[in-house]
């Protein structure tokens, strides 16, 4: 009788588990999509209605800056969160900016990129990794101001880019928090608006 019972007891446990396990996903889809909801308005951005288990975007204008914030999950790889805030003046200098590491010149090397440009200041020539095909002209446009709102920017996000388009991140996962999107946003735009001051000023 009590060897019926226990063996009751773990069929029944069992099935709460599974049921459990096929609900998160649903509950994390749902409880994601509300927090992108409340990240849209707070910043007068628009979502598309999600489908049933579909991710959204964001799409929209803050601070006179185009934004499109949507996720992807290339070939056989994890979820990523991908963040763009486009220059309303773009530049055409092959610019690539991120933060200096092992993983950025093994990548920029496989794609036969010019080796990185220096700044002639230690202190970012440390922390950035830069291309572009007018060493002088990037130079002038990485102004002093623009450098230190990039860097502003990789304490907070390190997987971030600096291009001729205007700004890039590619954050791990679904992201979920209102206050890192917010966060990375505001970063995002600070930088790309000195960007836009920068192109006008090389014209």
């Amino acid at each position: 009788m009590l060897d019926q019972i226990s063996f009751d007891q773990f069929i029944a446990g069992a099935i709460a588990i599974m049921i459990v396990m096929m609900l998160m996903p649903i509950w994390w889809h749902h409880h994601t999509n509300k927090n992108w909801q409340k990240f849209a308005r707070k910043f007068g951005l628009q979502m598309t209605k999600p489908r049933m288990m579909t991710r959204p975007e964001i799409n929209g204008t803050y601070r006179s800056q185009r934004i499109h914030i949507y996720t992807e999950a290339p070939e056989r790889k994890s979820v990523r969160t991908v963040i763009k805030v486009y220059a309303n003046n773009p530049v055409n200098l092959g610019l690539s900016v991120a933060k200096e590491g092992f993983l950025s010149n093994l990548i920029l090397g496989i794609q036969g990129m010019p080796e990185n440009i220096q700044l002639g200041d230690p202190h970012y020539d440390a922390l950035f990794f830069i291309h572009g095909n007018d060493e002088h002209a990037v130079k002038s446009f990485l102004t002093p101001e623009l450098r230190q709102s990039f860097e502003q920017l990789l304490k907070a996000e390190s997987q971030v880019r600096l291009e001729d388009s205007g700004v890039t991140a590619e954050l791990s996962g679904w992201v979920h928090s209102v206050k890192r999107l917010s966060r990375t946003l505001e970063g995002m735009v600070s930088v790309c608006e000195l960007a836009d001051r920068s192109s006008r000023a090389l014209r």
